[in-house]
């Protein structure tokens, strides 16, 4: 979508608004199917909350998957380091080599996550990643219950492009999965551990994809060697009334449907038929 004219030199709050009302979505109730499927995952009967240090059902684990992607730079010229009343100094200049795509699988509720790190992020790269959750992480899983987004490369059809007819569905049985509605991948608590990710250890340029694959995997163990929990509190009841707009609702009817002008059209036709029958009441009920 173009910026409009008059807003040809918007400023960064303004460009901010024009961009928050193109993409928002209007107000509809289809993506609550979804919502309160992603809560019941996150907060099924059976499990424990986030925080508690209970174990959960081994047989039955929450595992959220998400993806991402960064730039491999490399310096052209070596950063000056930060001396007293300097900070630390590097050239705008850099080199690009290509750009990996990270692959976030962690299980919230027991501390654990993984990171896979590929150089593409096709069906191919998914369903292996599928394969690793179901024979190598979590092998004694019956059910592994999967929330992620609606990406088009998330779906069963990609453990079929990948592998086996035979092999594909004997994977694609040891998975139960929940998408995160349109507009709503926050709810794919995923997210929350590619922040992380980001914010403590891709925040800097790294040119090099085996340096990446390393401080990647020791960030990891750092993550997982204290077991890291996400406190996630946020549940199906909060939601409804967090999210009550997007119910369906008398007033929103009125607006989105009477105060139209074919809801006026529709109107003035009933009055019509109405006024055309009255008549006709009286005479039925002089006759009776």
């Amino acid at each position: 979508n173009r910026i409009p004219a008059s807003c040809s030199k918007p400023t960064r709050t303004g460009l901010m608004v024009a961009c928050l009302t193109w993409t928002l979505p209007q107000r509809s109730s289809s993506p609550l199917p979804r919502s309160n499927a992603c809560f019941d995952a996150v907060w099924r009967k059976g499990w424990t909350e986030p925080w508690s240090a209970e174990p959960v059902d081994p047989k039955r684990p929450l595992v959220c998957l998400d993806e991402t992607t960064k730039q491999l730079v490399q310096e052209t010229r070596l950063p000056l380091p930060a001396v007293p009343g300097r900070p630390l100094s590097e050239d705008y200049e850099y080199e690009r080599h290509g750009v990996a795509s990270l692959f976030m699988m962690c299980a919230p509720l027991v501390g654990w996550r993984e990171v896979s790190v590929r150089e593409c992020k096709t069906r191919v790269d998914y369903a292996q990643c599928l394969r690793a959750l179901a024979e190598e992480h979590f092998p004694a899983a019956e059910k592994i219950v999967l929330v992620q987004d609606n990406l088009n490369t998330h779906a069963a059809a990609s453990l079929y492009e990948a592998f086996e007819p035979a092999t594909a569905r004997r994977l694609l049985e040891r998975f139960e999965f929940h998408y995160t509605p349109k507009h709503g991948s926050w709810l794919n608590i995923a997210e929350i551990e590619l922040s992380v990710l980001n914010r403590q250890c891709l925040d800097r340029r790294i040119g090099d994809w085996n340096l990446l694959r390393e401080e990647v995997g020791a960030w990891t163990k750092r993550r997982n060697h204290p077991a890291c929990k996400i406190n996630w509190r946020f549940t199906t009841q909060e939601a409804r009334g967090k999210l009550k707009k997007l119910y369906p609702s008398f007033d929103a009817f009125v607006e989105r449907f009477v105060l139209t002008p074919f809801g006026h059209l529709v109107l003035s036709c009933i009055n019509r038929v109405l006024f055309y029958l009255e008549p006709c009441h009286a005479v039925l009920k002089r006759l009776c």
